[in-house]
């Protein structure tokens, strides 16, 4: 009778450890998807932050070639201001010679 009620025991322990195991199984694999979708964030993440970069890095390629192209044009407006300035000194001093008081001056 002894026997018996060990070997009953025994087969009930396997059957709790089997129904515990079954449990541990369905959380182990809960586990890996959440491990798995996890992965799958980080990695899209790592792609988004490398495209932010690369249009940061544009950006400031763009910016930089504004810059350059506004410092030249700056530079060729300047010139031709100083040209205009150049010319209507010219004018004012060729009118000047010219008349005196509005009357032509005598030479």
């Amino acid at each position: 009778m002894d026997v018996e009620r060990t070997m009953e025991f025994i087969l009930e322990q396997q059957a709790r450890n089997a129904v515990e195991h079954e449990g541990f199984e369905r959380g182990l694999k809960s586990l890996r998807v959440l491990v798995q979708v996890g992965m799958k964030m980080m990695v899209k993440l790592q792609e988004g932050q490398k495209q932010l970069q690369e249009g940061h890095k544009q950006l400031q390629k763009e910016l930089r070639d504004g810059m350059r192209e506004m410092q030249d044009e700056s530079t060729a407006t300047k010139a031709e201001v100083r040209a205009l300035v150049r010319a209507q000194k010219k004018l004012t001093d060729a009118l000047l010679r010219q008349h005196t008081n509005g009357r032509p001056r005598k030479q």
